[in-house]
């Protein structure tokens, strides 16, 4: 939802804002997108097929506009290979970097009941804290973090169950004697870790409703046939947007033209020779660059190589009209299935206006962009733009050198880790 600026036009904003106690409540116009694929270019591209504009009330009680947790991809894959070392995890993290633990990960602005079913698809389920060692173990893995919803939670009558033992009751010993409890409210029936850390103040559990948007955490769970190993949990496909003008001055308002381009087309792909690219090596677990690569008309038959099959796709159309082989490119990619739809619709189209004459393309699998382009910006999942951390930049270029064999660097992806 977006507040309507015109405070004083009635006709384009409502004046009855109330209060009542603590709930402050404000009608904003809401605008729905529907995304589908776009079947009379039969090339993979998507479409906003309707906009649906109307008066929302924007109430932290009130669900009513959500860019968290659509999936416009959906494909779940293991990232573990021979040779990799046990600790490894497709997606998230062990706490001490220990194998003997499971892989934690995190769901982003989610209610209970969508993290639940999101984490159970990536083979997990929301995290199980059960002993002092494990939530010692979580505090020492997530330190950047100011709180974090795990999977116990209040079936009704104050009986609590964690995530997935629907029979089974919990004893809260262990953290009633152990650790800080705190009611936020007494109709509450989630929990998280609040970390509190620094200046002297102690991670408690504190309550918090279900029906919140809360970032969750997902755990692996064992196998059964290594129990020494812990569970590993399904990492996303993702995907990735392009966008190409031949002119974006002009097409694009003023504000957005001079950062338009983030990327240049892959080195095998430049036959201009007025424009330059890129190439990334890794030496010793880093990226290293090649810089300023002219164009080479050697490389212009390699266009007739470039369909659609080399993102993923049964088909032989191109992925680029090789008119735009001297047009400037945008890439923005997510490691999430959850970011795509927010890269297509919310953060290009709602608030940089990338509209008109633009040129646009949306895939699923980021791992595919070594095909096309050396570089790319990332958004982190559907709950806010850009936001991505260390590990999803090692996570671009080593998917995108093992599926294409060309490393492609993140932009942005400077946040800690995990």
């Amino acid at each position: 939802a977006y507040p309507d600026g015109l405070v004083n036009n009635v006709t384009r904003r409502r004046l009855d804002d109330w209060q009542d106690g603590y709930n402050y409540k404000r009608y904003n116009k809401k605008v729905t997108l529907e995304i589908d694929y776009d079947s009379a270019k039969a090339d993979g591209s998507a479409k906003i097929s309707s906009v649906t504009p109307a008066w929302d009330l924007n109430d932290w009680t009130t669900d009513t506009y959500n860019t968290g947790t659509p999936e416009m991809c959906t494909g779940l894959v293991s990232l573990i290979r021979p040779g990799d070392p046990p600790e490894k995890c497709s997606f998230g993290h062990r706490p001490y970097n220990s194998a003997a633990y499971n892989c934690y990960g995190k769901l982003y602005s989610m209610k209970y009941s969508e993290a639940s079913e999101k984490c159970a698809a990536r083979g997990g389920r929301l995290a199980k804290v059960d002993t002092l060692q494990k939530f010692n173990a979580l505090l020492s893995l997530f330190k950047f973090d100011n709180e974090l919803a795990i999977g116990l939670h209040d079936i009704g009558g104050r009986n609590w169950r964690w995530d997935g033992e629907s029979n089974v009751p919990v004893n809260r010993t262990w953290f009633n004697a152990t650790v800080p409890f705190y009611v936020n409210d007494w109709s509450d029936d989630c929990i998280e870790i609040y970390f509190r850390l620094g200046q002297g103040k102690r991670p408690t559990l504190t309550t918090t409703n279900c029906r919140n948007k809360k970032t969750y955490l997902c755990e692996g769970i064992p196998n059964v046939a290594t129990p020494t190993i812990g569970g590993d949990l399904l990492a996303d496909e993702g995907g990735f947007c392009i966008w190409y003008y031949s002119n974006p001055v002009v097409a694009l308002p003023d504000d957005q033209s001079g950062n338009f381009q983030n990327t240049e087309l892959a080195h095998f792909l430049l036959y201009e020779p007025t424009k330059s690219t890129n190439k990334y090596e890794k030496l010793y677990d880093s990226l290293y660059t090649i810089n300023n690569i002219v164009g080479q008309p050697v490389n212009k038959p390699n266009w007739e190589k470039l369909t659609r099959r080399k993102v993923g796709q049964n088909s032989d159309s191109p992925v680029f009209p090789i008119e735009s082989h001297n047009y400037t490119f945008h890439c923005h990619f997510s490691p999430t299935n959850f970011g795509v739809a927010r890269i297509f619709s919310q953060q290009h189209m709602l608030e940089r206006l990338y509209t008109g004459s633009a040129h646009q393309h949306c895939f699923c699998g980021y791992k595919y962009l070594g095909n096309l382009v050396d570089r790319c910006d990332c958004t982190r999942s559907g709950e806010q733009s850009n936001q991505c951390l260390t590990e999803h930049k090692k996570l671009l270029y080593d998917e995108t050198y093992a599926e294409t064999g060309e490393y492609v660097s993140c932009n942005n992806c400077n946040n800690p880790s995990p």
